[in-house]
């Protein structure tokens, strides 16, 4: 559900930017990675590899993440080569009615 609510928010920032999401917008994961460490796949943790595996320590991709992290975390367990080609920037701590 919460992936759900921030996937369609991103549509609507996109929109008042007046830019396109073709290409820009993936759906994420729907579970939490847990104590497990468990790899969650979602197109949104692919795009989010291959972004980052084109970025180098020298010019970082800068992710913002929103709420749970489990697309970053995901990603990280996935690909732990790219631990040094990302700058994480997060926001969590939404209201629970969101």
């Amino acid at each position: 559900h919460g992936m759900e609510l921030s996937h369609e928010e991103i549509f609507r920032v996109l929109e008042r930017m007046q830019v396109r999401p073709e290409g820009l917008v993936f759906k994420g994961v729907t579970d939490y990675v847990g104590p497990q460490k468990m790899v969650r796949e979602a197109p949104a943790v692919d795009d989010l590899i291959q972004r980052a595996r084109a970025s180098s320590p020298e010019d970082p991709l800068y992710v913002v993440a929103i709420a749970a992290i489990s697309n970053v975390a995901s990603a990280l367990i996935k690909a732990p080569d790219i631990s040094d080609k990302i700058v994480v920037v997060w926001l969590a701590g939404n209201a629970l009615e969101w």
